[in-house]
């Protein structure tokens, strides 16, 4: 019984990586995409001033 557990959670790892991979490359194509390039961009800065601003925080 303990050797089939290990067994389904070995392979829901292995789905679940296979999944987190596809949805990366999916999320890189729809950044490519002309309708969707401007909110990808808009995310992309946002993200950057956060990072900025809790850089400038921990320095303080």
């Amino acid at each position: 019984m303990d050797t089939i557990f290990a067994q389904t959670i070995d392979q829901a790892i292995i789905n679940l990586g296979n999944g987190i991979g596809g949805f990366k490359k999916n999320m890189d194509a729809a950044g490519k995409s002309v309708l969707l390039r401007g909110p990808m961009k808009r995310m992309e800065k946002e993200k950057e001033r956060k990072r900025t601003k809790s850089k400038k925080k921990n320095k303080k």
